[in-house]
């Protein structure tokens, strides 16, 4: 189990294994409670079934504990060839088990000392392997012999977790560390209590080794109970309102204007502190929060706006109720909900607009609505409108340039400007103006190493420079110079990958570091280097699920696993293994449809179903599965708008179905017939409608995917009608 976590294997996340320890240490506790310790826990003693069942083996060690076992204290020093056993192997002779995962009191050979307390610790060490990489007190890679390693563990703790794994989560850490205690009496009373602080981490309950009190304990009791917490929320926020109301009456009535304001601002630093913080920062990287934070921010824009009731005339509770709109606009496009997240900009907008007009130019309005429009800008070019992007965006720079040339070193300024030239680079490769783009982002690297220079401890500041590097990366291709761009995307890879070992937690480096690798290997491919492109596909797919299971509402995490699942697919297909391809452009499709479902307009990732689809319906083919093929043709036709643009390649598709099946000799006659009619029929229609809508390509009637349709009347016609 910890050979795949360390080596990436999809199948294994972090999670997965504190699971399987946790059903580890029930096991244990069971056998405990039978009198029975172990004596030789490690990772290679346990075996996980298909569906999850968990089995500690190699029981050969194990004791009753009030009985022990002479074999103790027999003193065998050396294997039979005299060699040194290994510190990772099980020794048998004056200490019994294996050295990198015994307890300090076994490795001294204490037979009476060594109980249900010493399997604690080999859990603990098990765990510590899991979240280091390795066993305590061996490195990667360290053959040394069971005796130094015996040694090590008299002498002392292993390396601190801290040290040895810094981006371990510490309720992990803590866990670890109270395990592997050195005294006996400082561990866990017993497995079961090991194994329910892992269930504590696993069900976001408070980890007793790491953090109590009524503060962590709210914490977490939000994080299980969303539902419950977003209620409670707005419950203290309705009795804010109501103390803030009364008091500010009871201010009025007592002509007690300063007690009046201190009150207000009170209630205000109250909503800020409880839905503006938790529900937007602290949650922002807590897996499946965002519907919580959205909640949350919809509940204190109904907080800011009874209070325009009480004080309509106070521009600092309209400046609020912007704020909140803001917010929400925020957190719907990081979803990327499309329609919803323009209604939500353009809402900002107005309410931005409206603070304006009441109170006069500021320059801090000014820099939320270039950001506005930015966003704006972006979701028109997600939906093909670029002329009209590419004219928003280039008054937005013109208006950012403005405002930083009155604040030079204002960091907002630069990610704001970053922000418009990121949108700006993508709707000038859309349009064609490469060299432009090609400017665009030398500049835009420019400003984003700066912005690394300035923030560099912050993680979004890393991910403003692989973005950077990524919209170079993605110019230079189009200037066709591949060892240009294949150097932007190391270098955009080489970044996260280090700015990921600091922040593990962080998504947005984790999404990026996925978009960058996919990035790469869809270059590497292009240059035929499919064997440097497949890991590549298949690293950005393991985290773009973790990503998918943890934020399913996010569009562009579905896209991006859509799309790296519909390359490999192809990879796998190019080389020869459809059967290995199928699978994988199985769960492309369902990706995209997801992505779309999301957001249904979304240009790009339309055109991705139309690829999945096909290269889909091409490996059934390719597997001489007809019927599975239409079927994918008929998913996708009824799934892609009506625009006539895919119609052409659905039509060949279904004639090419036509005409496997005639060649299909299992079928009977009279079912092989009526397939082939039915399956031409369908294609007749698409190729039709293609060619009404001048989307037909008369060359490819010598492809032979035409073969079963070519002696039908309709199909001679089309024919001679697109000939002339």
């Amino acid at each position: 189990i910890v050979t795949a976590l360390r080596q990436g294997d999809p199948e294994w996340s972090l999670v997965r294994v504190v699971d399987v320890l946790s059903r580890v240490g029930e096991t244990v506790a069971y056998a405990h409670e039978h009198g029975v310790v172990h004596r030789d826990l490690k990772p290679a003693n346990v075996m996980v079934g298909r569906f999850g069942e968990t089995y500690v083996l190699d029981w050969g060690l194990a004791r009753a504990a009030d009985r022990p076992d002479r074999r103790d204290i027999r003193i065998r020093p050396e294997n039979g060839d005299g060699a040194q056993p290994s510190a990772l192997l099980t020794m048998d002779g004056d200490v019994l088990g294996t050295p990198a995962y015994m307890a300090p009191e076994q490795a001294r050979g204490e037979v009476e000392a060594v109980g249900r307390w010493s399997d604690v610790y080999s859990l603990g060490a098990m765990l510590y392997h899991v979240l280091a990489g390795s066993p305590p007190y061996l490195e990667s890679g360290d053959r040394s012999p069971a005796r130094a390693v015996l040694q090590r563990v008299l002498d002392g703790p292993p390396a601190p977790l801290a040290i040895a794994a810094p981006d371990a989560p510490p309720e992990l850490a803590a866990i670890c560390t109270r395990a592997m205690a050195p005294a006996a009496a400082d561990r866990y009373g017993s497995a079961t209590e090991f194994a329910a602080e892992l269930r504590a981490f696993l069900e976001n309950r408070v980890v007793r080794a790491y953090a109590t009190g009524p503060v962590a304990e709210l914490r977490k009791w939000m994080l299980r109970n969303r539902g419950v917490a977003i209620a409670g929320a707005a419950a203290v926020l309705m009795l804010v309102i109501g103390l803030s109301a009364s008091l500010i009456q009871k201010s009025a009535a007592d002509h007690n204007a300063g007690r009046a304001v201190a009150n207000f601002e009170l209630a205000f630093q109250a909503a800020e502190d409880l839905l503006a913080g938790v529900g937007i920062t602290d949650l922002a990287n807590e897996p499946g929060a965002d519907p919580m934070r959205h909640e949350l921010a919809g509940k204190a824009l109904t907080f800011y706006r009874r209070f325009l009731e009480l004080h309509g005339d106070d521009p600092r509770v309209m400046e609020r109720v912007a704020r909140s709109h803001y917010r929400i606009a925020m957190l719907e496009s990081t979803r990327g909900r499309g329609p919803t997240a323009i209604d939500a900009w353009g809402t900002a907008r107005t309410a931005y607009t409206d603070l304006v007009a009441r109170l006069g130019p500021n320059d801090n309005y000014a820099r939320v609505l270039a950001m506005i429009d930015a966003e704006l800008a972006l979701f028109r070019l997600e939906r093909g409108e670029t002329d009209a992007a590419l004219e928003s965006l280039a008054a937005v720079a013109e208006r950012v340039t403005g405002l930083r040339s009155r604040d030079p070193d204002s960091v907002e300024l630069m990610v704001i400007a970053a922000k418009v030239q990121d949108n700006l680079g993508h709707a000038l490769l859309k349009a064609g103006r490469t060299e432009e783009a090609a400017r665009l982002a030398l500049d835009k690297l420019k400003l984003a190493e700066r912005i690394v220079a300035v923030a560099g401890h912050e993680p979004w500041a890393h991910e403003r420079l692989a973005s950077a590097r990524l919209q170079q990366g993605a110019v230079a291709e189009r200037l066709e110079r591949p060892a240009d761009a294949e150097q932007a995307y190391r270098a955009a890879i080489d970044g996260l990958e280090a700015a990921h070992e600091r922040h593990a937690q962080h998504r947005g480096i984790r999404a990026r570091l996925a978009e960058s690798n996919n990035s790469l290997a869809v270059l590497l491919w292009r240059l035929r280097r499919g064997d440097e492109a497949g890991p590549r596909f298949e690293s950005t797919i393991a985290m773009m699920r973790e990503l998918v299971i943890a934020n399913p509402g996010v569009r562009n995490y579905h896209g991006t696993l859509g799309g790296a699942l519909c390359n490999l697919g192809i990879l796998r297909a190019q080389g020869g293994d459809p059967s290995a391809a199928l699978p994988l452009l199985q769960e492309a499709v369902a990706r995209v449809r997801e992505a779309l479902r999301i957001d249904p307009a979304h240009v790009g990732y339309l055109g991705y179903r139309k690829i999945a689809g096909r290269e889909l319906a091409n490996a059934c083919l390719a597997l001489d599965r007809p019927a599975d093929a239409a079927s994918a043709v008929r998913e996708m036709v009824r799934e892609l708008p009506d625009s006539g643009t895919h119609h052409w390649l659905a039509g060949q598709l279904l004639a090419a179905c036509a005409t496997g099946t005639r060649a299909d000799e299992k079928l009977p006659a009279d079912q092989r017939d009526a397939r082939v009619a039915e399956y031409g029929d369908e294609a007749m229609h698409l190729l039709q409608a293609a060619a009404r809508r001048r989307q037909a390509d008369p060359t490819a009637f010598g492809h032979p995917a035409f073969e079963a349709l070519r002696d039908r009347p309709d199909f001679l016609a089309l024919r001679a009608e697109l000939g002339r």
